[in-house]
């Protein structure tokens, strides 16, 4: 994904000018300053997290992702771009509400119509 790609190229740069820094919420009430890149690229990430929630996304103009695709998207970015997030730990504050949501969920499937018997 090209916003993380260009989180990197921030990253190694490595000073990103104080007026250029975003002031971002995160989701346990604290506020950490990030550049560009990584504002865009967290807006992002949390924004997938939420839509995998069937949660409305603050930065991206999506009304519903399917559950799947979603975190298949989470998946390759953390595959693909772990090296950041071990360095930025704030991202990950998103993923555990989102694993513990997506751990806690077991679709309930039927194996036969039939009814139970009982005992005699």
């Amino acid at each position: 994904m090209f916003v993380f790609d260009k989180m990197g190229d921030e990253d190694r740069r490595g000073s990103v000018p104080q007026d250029a820094m975003t002031e971002v919420n995160l989701p346990n009430g604290r506020t950490t300053l990030l550049g560009p890149y990584a504002t865009d690229a967290y807006s992002v990430f949390e924004d997938l997290c939420l839509l995998t929630n069937a949660e409305k996304p603050h930065f991206l103009q999506l009304d519903y992702l399917h559950k799947t695709f979603a975190l298949e998207l989470i998946e390759s970015v953390l595959t693909n771009y772990h090296d950041l997030f071990r360095q930025v730990s704030v991202t990950f504050l998103c993923t555990v509400p989102l694993l513990m949501t997506s751990l806690a969920y077991r679709p309930v499937t039927l194996a036969s119509t039939s009814p139970v018997p009982t005992p005699s």
